[in-house]
């Protein structure tokens, strides 16, 4: 019994360790996204107007996008040109700014968009300490770039999403395309679990009925 119930300990903190503890979660699709957010407004940027390079510059869709930290010198202003917002982040800051943030003007619970050449991009929501590695999350080895979509949904509303680079060495100038974001009130309902929860949880009940056929056959 002693060894069913240490399987069972071990069970329970695998499941735990494959459970967001984090407020947020991260989704890689548009289904999901939009799954999640049922019943909020989405605004979708397309960046169709072209923004000459500033330190901070204010997309059409309200939402203001400013570098901060590092080296903010003009060659990698944050710019849209081409229907695509251009930057670039650097982990020491020495040849490109520290962090890209984008302050949106009313609470969202949630954001999107299509990135492209992400190597080393980080992602967070008001300054909270949990980094979403964008490049693991769409399949990346961290040293390749990689492109596809990505986003952060939370069940409490945010301002700001702050991206920065999972390096010290790495600068990573990476543009995205057709930014999403929700607003709203209300609940968020909850993004798809990971693959592995399903099976984790099977193993756990079938260690439970193997535990309660042997007490009735004692």
């Amino acid at each position: 019994m002693r060894s069913l119930n240490n399987t069972l300990a071990a069970s329970a903190l695998a499941i735990s360790m494959v459970t967001p503890t984090h407020a947020a979660s991260d989704v890689t699709t548009l289904t999901d996204f939009d799954a999640a957010l049922v019943g909020k407004t989405i605004t979708l940027d397309t960046f169709d107007n072209n923004i000459a390079g500033a330190l901070s510059i204010t997309l059409d869709s309200g939402v203001i996008a400013t570098k901060e930290g590092g080296d903010t010198g003009y060659y990698f202003d944050t710019s849209v040109h081409s229907g695509r917002d251009e930057t670039a982040t650097e982990g020491d800051g020495s040849d490109a700014p520290l962090t890209n943030t984008f302050t949106f003007d009313v609470p969202i619970f949630g954001f999107a968009a299509f990135f492209l050449r992400v190597r080393s991009l980080t992602a967070s929501i008001d300054g909270g300490t949990t980094f979403y590695d964008i490049n693991q999350q769409l399949g990346g080895n961290g040293s390749n770039n990689v492109a596809g979509c990505f986003g952060l949904v939370s069940p409490t509303a945010f301002n700001t999403v702050i991206f920065g680079n999972s390096t010290t060495s790495d600068l990573d100038g990476y543009s995205l395309d057709d930014l999403r974001f929700a607003t709203g009130s209300g609940p968020v309902s909850a993004v798809p679990l990971p693959a592995t929860l399903p099976l984790l949880l099977a193993v756990v009940a079938g260690f439970g009925a193997l535990s309660r056929l042997k007490k009735r056959t004692v």
